[in-house]
C-alpha cells in the first residue's frame, strides 16, 4: 500500500516554471534569497541517464560504495547509511537554473523496508565535474500532506544531508538543529500558514498564468548549500573545525525537490500537448464528481495518480470507464468520511487505508464494493455485527436457546441463496443429532457463511477442542476452494462464524488473519489428550452446587482462551461473547482476560 510522495508534480513539466515566494526562509540559518527565480523542471529516463556517460559513470561509483544488507535478520535496522542502498535510474529528476546548470535527483531505496524517502542529488558543476549530496526525509503522512499543500512545515529535525566527496559517502549526517550545521537548506515558503485554516482544507490555491483554475501549486524547489570551511568529519558539534571542511567542487547550489517513486508528471505545460488536454479531461472529470469525492481527491496526490493512469490504460474517458470510476470513487469516499464506519481505525489510518484502496478498486474491477469492504475495510466487529443483525441469525439463536436443556445437540447452518437459483435471502436449515448420537455432524459449501449449535447443560458452556478443530477445517476448506480459480462465488474467509449456544452464554469464533494454517491431523489418541488437557484447564471454574454445575464464566473464559494458545493456536481467531445488547470481543493480553465491547 505503499509511501507517500510529499509534493504535487502535476506541473512538473512545465516549461520554465517560474516560482514567486512569499517569504524565504532558511531551515538551518535565517537567509535571503532572491525573491524570483525560473527554473526548467523535467524527467530523465533510463535510456537518457545511462546515454550521459559522465553522469551514469558517477552514479555507478556512488553506487559501488553502498554496501550489501549483511543482517539479514534485522529487517527494519540500518547500520548506517551505506547499509542496502539501491540508486534507482528509472525516472530521475532534473532541475535546471536559468545558467543552464542542472541538478539531478535519483530516487534511493532500500533492500530492507524503511518509511524514510531518500535522494541523490548531484549537480554538474560548471568544470564538468559532478558534487552532491544525499537527502533524507522523515516526515510523518501529515507533514507530508501539509508541506505538499504548501502550508509551513518546520524541517529542522525531520532533514538529514549527508556530503558526498570523492566518491564516499559521509557516514553521520552534518545536519544539526543549530546555527551551526555544515549546510543551509532553504525554500519557498507557504502560502498558507497551517493555522489559516483546518488541515485538510484545500482553500490555499495557486493559478499559473495562462493555465486552467484549480490547478496544483508548483512543486516547491529546495535550495541545498554548503557552508564554506565546515567541519568535514560529519560529527555533530556545536564548534566545527574550519580546517577539516570540505567544499564540492565548483561551488553553488544543488536544487532539488523531495522525489519518490510515483512519476506524477502528466504533461510538459503546452495546452496544444495530447497529454495536457487528457491530464485536463481527467481533472475535469474529477471537478464534476460530488463534494465528498472532489474532498478524496485533495487528500492525496496519489489519489488523482490512480484515476489519471486508470483512464490513461483502459482506453481513456469513455462513459462505461468515467461509470465506473465515479461508483468506486463515491462508494470509498462515503465509507471514507462516514464517522460511523470504520470506527476502528483513527482518521489517518483510514485515510492511508483509503488512499490504497482507489488503487486496489480501479485495478480490481471484478471484487464488488461489498465484498472489498467486508475483506479490507470493515473490523472483526463490525462484521460479526452484519452477520448477528441479520434476522435469520437472531430468530436461530432464539430457538437453539430453547434447546439447551436437551440431552443432544441441535443446530443451524446460514447460507447466502444458490447462484441461479429461485432463493431469495438468507437460507437456513435446521439440525439435529443423528440417532443414537449427541453431537451434530456439520457439513458446509461454499454459500454456507454461519454454523451454530448447542452445547447441552451436561457438556461444558463452552467451545470443545472438537469444535476449534471443526472451525479450522472449514476455514482451510474454504482456503483450496479459492485457490482453484474456476471455483465460484469465492468465500471471505473473515466473514465465517463458528457459534456455540448454552444455558451460561453463546459465543463465536471469526478469523481475522491472512492466512490459514491447517491444524495436525490428530490421531484418536492425540484427541484424546487434548480432550484431557481441556478439562483439566476447565474444570477450575466450575463448582457443584446444590442446583448443579456453577461456572465462573469470566475463569472459564480466560483458561479456554489460555488452552486455545498452548494446544490449538490458530494465529487471527477470534472469540466474541454474543448477548442481546451487542457483542463483545474477548482476548487475552499478557496472561490476562480482557474485554472490548463492539460499538
Amino acid at each position: 500500500m505503499k509511501r507517500n510522495l510529499f509534493f504535487r508534480l502535476c506541473l512538473m513539466m512545465i516549461a520554465w516554471l517560474s516560482l514567486n515566494s512569499c517569504r524565504q526562509e532558511d531551515l538551518y540559518e535565517q537567509g535571503t534569497k532572491p525573491q524570483k527565480d525560473q527554473y526548467k523542471v523535467y524527467m530523465m529516463n533510463r535510456k537518457q541517464i545511462t546515454s550521459d556517460f559522465a553522469l551514469f559513470d558517477k552514479v555507478a561509483r556512488i553506487q559501488s560504495v553502498f554496501t550489501e544488507r549483511k543482517n539479514l535478520n534485522a529487517r527494519s535496522v540500518q547500520d548506517s547509511v551505506l547499509d542496502g542502498g539501491i540508486v534507482k535510474i528509472d525516472k530521475v529528476l532534473v532541475v535546471e537554473n536559468e545558467g543552464g546548470q542542472k541538478t539531478y535527483t535519483f530516487p534511493l531505496k532500500r533492500t530492507f523496508p524503511t518509511s524514510t524517502i531518500e535522494n541523490l542529488v548531484l549537480k554538474r558543476n560548471t568544470d564538468s565535474t559532478f558534487s552532491g549530496v544525499l537527502v533524507q526525509y522523515d516526515l510523518s503522512a501529515r507533514d507530508k500532506d501539509l508541506f505538499n499543500k504548501w502550508h509551513s512545515v518546520d524541517l529542522k529535525s525531520k532533514t538529514k544531508i549527508y556530503d558526498i566527496n570523492n566518491l564516499s559517502i559521509a557516514t553521520s549526517a552534518k545536519i544539526i538543529t543549530t546555527s551551526f550545521g555544515c549546510f543551509t537548506m532553504s525554500y519557498e515558503d507557504g502560502m498558507c500558514g497551517e493555522g489559516l485554516h483546518p488541515y485538510g482544507d484545500t482553500s490555499c490555491t495557486f493559478t499559473p498564468t495562462n493555465q486552467p483554475t484549480k490547478q496544483a501549486q508548483p512543486p516547491r524547489i529546495l535550495f541545498i548549500k554548503a557552508i564554506p570551511s565546515c567541519g568535514g568529519d560529519g560529527s555533530v558539534a556545536s564548534n566545527p573545525n574550519p580546517a577539516t571542511g570540505s567544499v564540492p567542487n565548483g561551488g553553488g547550489e544543488e536544487l532539488t525537490m523531495m522525489f519518490d517513486e510515483y512519476d506524477l508528471t502528466y504533461h510538459n505545460g503546452d495546452i496544444t500537448d495530447p497529454d495536457f488536454q487528457f491530464w485536463y479531461k481527467v481533472n475535469q472529470f474529477v471537478q464534476a464528481q460530488p463534494q465528498n469525492v472532489q474532498s478524496l481527491n485533495a487528500e492525496n496526490h496519489y489519489v488523482f495518480y490512480f484515476i489519471h493512469n486508470y483512464f490513461k490504460l483502459n482506453g481513456g474517458l469513455i462513459d462505461a470507464n468515467k461509470m465506473f470510476v465515479a461508483n468506486r470513487l463515491q462508494q470509498l469516499a462515503t465509507w471514507l468520511y462516514d464517522t460511523s464506519m470504520g470506527t476502528h481505525l483513527d482518521y489517518n489510518q483510514k485515510l492511508n487505508i483509503g488512499i490504497w484502496s482507489v488503487k486496489y478498486l480501479l485495478e480490481n474491477p471484478n471484487i464488488t464494493w461489498e465484498d472489498f469492504k467486508n475483506q479490507f475495510l470493515m473490523s472483526p466487529c463490525e462484521r460479526l455485527k452484519t452477520t448477528t443483525d441479520n434476522t435469520k441469525f437472531a430468530s436461530s439463536i432464539t430457538v437453539l436457546d430453547g434447546k439447551t436443556s436437551a440431552n443432544s445437540e441441535f443446530g443451524y447452518t446460514l447460507s447466502t441463496p444458490l447462484p441461479g437459483s429461485s432463493q431469495v435471502g438468507t437460507q437456513d436449515q435446521f439440525l439435529e443429532s443423528p440417532a443414537g448420537s449427541n453431537r451434530l455432524n456439520f457439513t458446509y459449501s461454499n454459500n454456507t457463511f454461519a454454523f451454530m449449535h448447542t452445547h447441552y447443560d451436561r457438556i461444558y458452556p463452552m467451545f470443545s477442542p472438537q469444535d476449534v478443530i471443526e472451525f479450522n477445517k472449514w476455514l482451510v476448506w474454504a482456503k483450496a476452494w479459492n485457490e482453484i480459480a474456476t471455483n465460484t462465488p469465492k468465500i471471505n474467509l473473515k466473514n465465517l462464524t463458528y457459534s456455540v449456544v448454552t444455558s451460561n452464554g453463546n459465543y463465536t469464533m471469526t478469523f481475522d488473519g491472512t492466512d490459514v494454517v491447517a491444524l495436525p491431523n490428530y490421531t484418536q489418541q492425540e484427541l484424546d489428550n487434548l480432550e484431557e488437557k481441556y478439562i483439566r484447564a476447565i474444570n477450575p471454574s466450575l463448582t457443584i452446587g446444590a442446583s448443579g454445575a456453577i461456572y465462573n464464566m469470566d475463569k472459564l473464559e480466560k483458561e479456554f482462551m489460555k488452552f486455545m494458545k498452548e494446544n490449538l493456536n490458530i494465529q487471527g481467531l477470534k472469540f466474541f461473547k454474543i448477548e442481546d445488547s451487542g457483542n463483545t470481543e474477548i482476548y487475552l493480553e499478557n496472561g490476562n482476560r480482557k474485554t472490548k465491547s463492539c460499538p
